[in-house]
């Protein structure tokens, strides 16, 4: 299993990673996860794929965000990107 630390993770290349993750689930897992704006798909994903560490850099929009699974961590803030960089991950996007 390759973990994984996946930042921008509602723009397209995080989409496409996500696309891949979903194909292969035995092998790739999301560990973490962080997003700039996009709450709305942002909660989505969260609750999808259930990251340890979940991190939203517009503080803003931490209202938006109102169903979080029990063992996910979420950070706000623009500095908040530094949490998803975990030791747990194998690999960044």
């Amino acid at each position: 299993m390759i973990n994984i630390a996946l930042l921008g993770c509602t723009g397209s290349i995080g989409r496409q990673v996500l696309a891949v993750v979903d194909r292969y689930p035995e092998k790739f897992k999301i560990v973490s996860m962080a997003a700039g704006s996009n709450a709305a798909l942002f909660t989505e994903q969260i609750n999808k794929y259930k990251p340890e560490i979940a991190c939203l850099a517009d503080s803003e929009k931490a209202p938006y965000i109102t169903e979080i699974p029990k063992n996910t961590s979420v950070y706000y803030g623009e500095k908040s990107i530094i949490h998803a960089v975990t030791e747990k991950a194998d690999i960044v996007f």
